[in-house]
């Protein structure tokens, strides 16, 4: 049910001309390191799980 709520999302803001996807916004696999640096740079981020620069940049990736 997660994954079809993801997709119905995706659809609608390709519908509206909105980026859906980093590549969408021409981010690309070597901007990805430095952005998940930053997203931990004061400390592992989240609230159930805490998340670092690997989990992170393993989240952009699936961004793409």
């Amino acid at each position: 049910i997660a994954l079809a709520g993801i997709q119905a999302t995706r659809e609608y803001f390709t519908r509206i001309g909105a980026p859906s996807r980093l590549s969408d916004l021409n981010i690309g696999e070597e901007s990805l390191p430095r952005m998940a640096e930053e997203a931990v740079r004061f400390g592992p981020i989240g609230y159930f799980r805490k998340l670092d620069a690997d989990d992170v940049l393993a989240i952009l990736r699936m961004s793409l």
